[in-house]
């Protein structure tokens, strides 16, 4: 990527093959470009891999890892945090994302925006709005 990184995504991943390839789409849909994701998957499957190695074949913007051996949420959270911070230590800004949540494509504009405008603020976050879509599944 030409552009510094200015953002890291960390998304701690944990087996939504139903909603990965939408949350990629709208992340790498943003307006403000200069951003990174690292996943970090806590139950590595053979649909998750295929849908990120996809994914990072095209972007390479995109680092995945798949934990050896099942951390939990928390732990799995720590490290997605941690390596997004050791792969880009000079990035200004660190977002957690979902493995099935969608974003506006505006989301990381507007939000960096703020903090750039505010430089006393170390946090912002956005409105949000549930949506239930009829394919939703539970996870397991």
């Amino acid at each position: 990527m030409s552009e510094s990184v200015r953002a890291v995504f960390g998304m701690p991943a944990y087996n939504r093959p139903d909603a990965l390839a939408r949350v990629l789409e709208s992340l790498l849909s943003q307006t403000l470009p200069a951003f990174a994701i690292v996943i970090v998957d806590d139950k590595p499957t053979p649909e998750v891999r295929a849908i990120v190695e996809t994914y990072a074949a095209l972007h390479p913007r995109i680092t995945y890892e798949a934990n050896p051996t099942r951390l939990g949420m928390v732990g799995n959270w720590h490290k997605a945090f941690t390596r997004a911070r050791e792969l880009y230590p000079a990035s200004d800004f660190f977002a957690w994302v979902s493995d099935h949540d969608v974003w506006h494509p505006r989301w990381l504009e507007v939000l960096a925006g703020a903090l750039d405008e505010r430089p006393q603020a170390v946090m912002a976050y956005p409105q949000m709005q549930r949506v239930f879509l009829s394919e939703r599944r539970p996870v397991l």
